[in-house]
Order: structure tokens, then sequence, then C-alpha cells
């Protein structure tokens, strides 16, 4: 289950972010929660390369591996040693991969979700404790987008960013 905040401004904000953190406030986690903007609320937590891949293209995103990976060079001159290194590289760059940005930093997620916004739609920022996902991920084996859904189920929440406060 995924439980909904609203934020009007970015006092309402960062009193959502306090009540988050002080709910999921472990004494022996050593790490923080992390924060994924989405600049349309209703829009799901899918890396890019799911969202523009059609079922009947298995190899697609071999395909646009090695496309990137000749066209790199014109780009940096930094070359990865491993495939997970070009991964980074092209979410770096904006190519469509498997990977999904987060950040330790809830005023860098709230920046993604709204920089663009013309104030039509409410944006979110989602928050995920990465120790119980990962706790998750190992105990169910299950496949990245499966991940995705059980650790929204166990400790995801969003905060919605209003377009235009209500009347």
């Amino acid at each position: 289950m995924t439980i909904t905040f609203t934020a009007e401004n970015l006092l309402d904000f960062m009193a959502r972010i306090k009540e988050i953190e002080k709910k999921w406030k472990d004494g022996d986690d050593q790490f923080g929660l992390w924060y994924r903007g989405l600049q349309k609320a209703d829009w799901a937590l899918v890396p890019k390369l799911y969202r523009e891949l059609k079922e009947d293209e298995d190899s697609e995103e071999d395909d646009i591996r090695e496309y990137f990976v000749t066209r790199a060079p014109t780009l940096t001159t930094y070359k990865p040693e491993n495939e997970w290194e070009w991964y980074f590289l092209m979410q770096h760059y904006g190519a469509p991969t498997r990977l999904l940005d987060w950040t330790e930093n809830p005023l860098i997620g709230l920046y993604f979700a709204v920089r663009d916004s013309e104030g039509l739609h409410d944006a979110a920022v989602w928050v995920l404790d990465p120790l119980v996902a990962e706790r998750l991920r190992t105990a169910s084996g299950r496949s990245p987008p499966a991940r995705l859904a059980g650790a929204r189920q166990s400790r995801c929440h969003q905060i919605q960013a209003l377009a235009s406060p209500p009347l």
C-alpha cells in the first residue's frame, strides 16, 4: 500500500518529509531515505527503457546500449570498463535504461518534480527506504519491476506537490 501525502508549499513539503523520516527512523539505520521527483503524480515508478519498450522488442536494450557505445566518444573521453558503467553513463546522458535516478536529498527530488512544470498537473516526490527495498529484493528474488512494486508496498510513500492550492 502506498501512502500519499500532499504539500501546497515548501514548508508543507518539508513537514511531510520530517513525518516520514520520524516514522521510518530505525536505531541501527545508517543510511538515509531516497527521493525521486516525477512531473506528474499519476506517473508510475518505471524506468525510461520500460516506458518506451514494446513487448515484442526483447533485444531493444542491447541495441540501444550498442548504439550509445558507438557514439559515446563524441560526448565524453571517459571509457566505461563494464556494462554497468555504460548504463550509468547512458543514464547521465538521457538514454533509455533500466535505471531509475534517486537522490538522498528531498529538495533535489522536489526540483525534478517541478522544474518543467507549467502548473497544470500535480507533481510527486516518491520516498523510498532503500534498506527495506533491498531486504525485500533479497528475500523475494523478484525481477526489477516486481521489486519496485514490492518496495512500494513496504516503505515507499508519495508526496504530491499540488499544481495550485485548492479553493
